[in-house]
């Protein structure tokens, strides 16, 4: 059957870009925003080149270097099998990336659900420049499950917005406990280690921002 080409979007392309004169830094510019970044290249007879877009952009970036920020860690005790190890993999984390030993607060909670509240406490109360959530919801046979993790995750997402301060989230809402376990130090890694990264890159970016 022959297809109607008489509606729908027009999904033709732009028109190449003219090519570039040599000192012509306003054509270069606009240029390379026409056809994207990346480095120099050929489109048509146009040329782009990334660093002269680059050079017209303001970029802050935050470091792996904790020498100086407070971290928190708020760890729920339930499911303690998982949770310790992800406090293991956050201080490996915090330890490797210079972060002394009294800069560093573990404040313990029943469960994932208790993890906000402490963690807006102890941004609040400037007892830490970051707060990491380690915490572990296991999927059961009631609906319960979907409330915690909405609590636990949720809420920590609020209190970065609401305290403007870098929250990380190291809360496992997983099916299993042989999943969980994976993401505890097993074959996918150890994810209260990326949230303690997560949280060095913030508080690092938080003090270039202040700036």
């Amino acid at each position: 059957m022959a297809m109607d080409h008489s509606e729908g979007p027009n999904l033709a392309l732009p028109p190449a870009a003219a090519p570039i004169g040599e000192g012509d830094r306003t054509s270069q510019v606009a240029a390379g925003a026409r056809v994207g970044t990346g480095g120099v290249g050929e489109r048509k007879g146009g040329t782009y080149n990334a660093a002269l877009v680059a050079a017209m952009v303001q970029e802050i970036v935050g470091k792996f270097i904790g020498d100086t920020a407070r971290f928190g860690l708020v760890v729920a005790r339930f499911n303690a099998v998982v949770t310790d190890r992800l406090e293991a993999g956050a201080l490996d984390a915090l330890r490797r990336h210079g972060v002394a030993e009294d800069r560093i607060l573990v404040a313990r909670v029943p469960g994932a659900f208790e993890i906000p509240s402490v963690a807006r406490l102890l941004l609040h109360q400037g007892r830490c420049d970051a707060v990491l959530g380690l915490g572990c919801v296991l999927k059961g046979e009631t609906p319960h499950f979907d409330y915690v993790c909405e609590a636990a995750v949720g809420g920590l997402a609020a209190i970065g917005r609401e305290t403007g301060r870098p929250v990380a989230c190291g809360v496992l809402t997983c099916d299993t406990l042989e999943q969980a376990l994976q993401r505890a130090g097993g074959k996918a890694g150890n994810k209260g280690f990326e949230a303690a990264m997560a949280a060095l890159e913030g508080a690092s970016l938080a003090r270039e921002l202040a700036r």
